[in-house]
């Protein structure tokens, strides 16, 4: 006889798993290609300072001790409204999770590419900026990116980076 509850959460487990399973490895790589492409120490240490990646490794870690610890949750339960609302919590977590692995692949993108990169830095200013700027201009004219290499986002960006620098 078909379970809602039981295979709810079976499903639940097994999609954990499958994210756990495809994307810890598929960020790592990025990390490592971010390292590669830009040579840069400070900037692979920045996107593992980014606030989304350190969310979504929390909420696996704590979605980890939660899917071990709902079967036995579950089993002591003995009202079925109770339990339907455990699993409802699993599931909307889940998504939670989804979400936010969304959004670290969206912030990957965005240091994959040089002028998403640097307009995006310079919204958020921090004081290695500088040392991050130098390295992506270095990529920019090894790849003899003009555009980029002269334009009016390097002179902004150049400029906030100094001042967060200095002051």
């Amino acid at each position: 006889m078909f379970n809602f509850f039981s295979n709810t959460f079976s499903a639940v487990v097994t999609i954990f798993a499958a994210i756990l399973g495809i994307s810890f490895p598929l960020i790592l790589q990025s990390i490592q290609r971010i390292d590669e492409k830009y040579d840069s120490a400070v900037l692979s240490s920045r996107f593992e300072d980014e606030n989304i990646y350190h969310i979504f490794k929390w909420l696996l870690y704590v979605y980890a001790v939660i899917v071990c610890v709902a079967p036995f949750t579950l089993s002591f339960l003995s009202n079925v409204e109770m339990e339907y609302w455990v699993n409802s919590l699993l599931l909307l977590y889940l998504l939670c999770i989804i979400m936010t692995l969304v959004i670290l692949f969206d912030r990957i993108s965005k240091y994959y590419n040089i002028e998403k990169l640097l307009s995006y830095l310079s919204s958020k200013k921090k004081e290695s900026d500088i040392l991050i700027f130098w390295d992506i201009m270095r990529v920019a004219s090894k790849a003899e990116n003009e555009r980029l290499y002269s334009g009016k986002i390097r002179f902004s960006f150049c400029i906030s980076s100094i001042e967060v620098y200095i002051f």
